[in-house]
Parts: structure tokens; sequence; C-alpha cells
């Protein structure tokens, strides 16, 4: 979850659904879907897949995951890990996840 957060610049997981209908929404197969920034062919989307797997010994530990995203950030191009609308909005802007993507909002400085 703490990943998805991050990646969504701290979105509120599960936000379309009733905190009542979660639990049937999860035993049901579905996750969440992956985050706006995460580039289709991302080289995140196996660990995020793994992250996320129902049955929790099929999880990664922390300390694989701090490797796997070592070797990440050590052996590609970042932009090629994210989307580069996600690039884009970090240019003098703030940003808001919404279900549709993400929006921005220019910066105001004061003069």
């Amino acid at each position: 979850m703490s990943v998805w957060e991050m990646l969504t610049l701290g979105s509120t997981p599960y936000s379309t659904i009733e905190n009542n209908e979660l639990e049937n929404y999860l035993l049901g197969g579905n996750r969440l879907r992956l985050p706006g920034c995460v580039d289709s062919e991302s080289s995140l989307i196996p660990l995020l897949q793994q992250i996320w797997a129902f049955e929790p010994q099929e999880r990664p530990n922390f300390k694989t995951i701090v490797k796997y995203l070592e070797d990440i950030l050590l052996n590609e191009d970042l932009k090629i890990i994210l989307n580069s609308e996600f690039f884009e909005l970090y240019s003098a802007t703030t940003t808001t996840h919404t279900d549709s993507g993400f929006e921005k909002t220019p910066l105001l400085y004061p003069s």
C-alpha cells in the first residue's frame, strides 16, 4: 500500500469503494490499478504485482523490495520506469492524483 501511496503522491487507495464493501472487493480478487505515473512497460510492474499478491507469503520482504528498487535505479532510466506525463507534472507545479490520472496546478511563487 505504501508504494502505491508514494507513486500517487499520497492519494487515498480504494477511494471509490465504500469501507464496508472493501473486504468483498479484495476477496473477489480485485486489486488497486497501477498508478497513472507507472509506464505500461515499466520494470516496476512485476514488483508491484508481487507486493499486492493475495497470499502474504507470496509477497517480497522489505529487504527484497529495497534491492529490487536499487537495481532499477542503478540500471535504468527513470523516465522509462515512470511515464513522461508524470515528469512534466513536476516542472513548477503541484500535483493531485485522480482516478483519471494526474492533475497539475502551477505553483505560485511570491514576487
